[in-house]
């Protein structure tokens, strides 16, 4: 583990409590110095990413939220089983995702208060070779500190996205078929990733 991770770790009370630019801040640099080293192997980049995601993000309410009107017919261990699967799966996306991002840089543009509590912190990631990204990360003011509820990227909304997909799942299926979906996704990720 890189001394930045250990420091990193060490200093999520502080992060979680931080204001929500700062919140994106440190998340940002997270995914960055993931990368900047020699690639670490999946496994290494999730298990540095594992503690950053969690302090960052209120993985249980996206949890929920994908799932929508479907949630309440689940049983409380059906729920939980799932919110443990999406965790996961969505370190593992972080982990998979970005250790080709080695020169580029995050920067913060705006941050913008949303009806409900909600603050946008709208950010780019600036590649050398290519078009920068736009984020825009809705954050919740929660009992643990600012976290992330969705994250819009050039105007799509990964909540959304995944919202969908597992409704059309559940429509004709049922809480294994989603459960066996999201380690299936797990599986490529982790196989596909250097």
């Amino acid at each position: 583990m890189t001394r930045f991770f250990a420091l990193l770790v060490l200093l999520i009370p502080l992060i979680s409590h931080a204001d929500p630019q700062e919140s994106i801040k440190a998340f940002q640099q997270a995914l960055l110095e993931n990368t900047s080293h020699d690639t670490p192997a999946f496994a290494e980049r999730f298990e540095q990413l594992a503690p950053v995601v969690d302090a960052t993000h209120d993985l249980h309410y996206i949890a929920r939220i994908t799932l929508g009107r479907y949630w309440a017919g689940f049983s409380a261990e059906e729920r939980e089983i799932f919110a443990t699967q999406f965790r996961r799966l969505a370190v593992a996306n972080y982990a998979a995702r970005f250790p080709q991002f080695n020169p580029e840089q995050f920067e913060i543009i705006e941050q913008k208060s949303q009806p409900r509590g909600v603050v946008l912190v709208r950010a780019q990631l600036h590649r050398p070779d290519d078009a920068a990204l736009e984020f825009d990360y809705l954050l919740r003011d929660t009992d643990d500190g600012w976290r992330i509820v969705n994250i819009l990227v050039n105007g799509v909304s990964d909540l959304a996205l995944k919202r969908a997909e597992y409704a059309a799942i559940l429509r004709d299926g049922s809480m294994a078929d989603l459960l066996q979906t999201l380690d299936n996704q797990f599986e490529r990720l982790r196989i596909s990733s250097p």
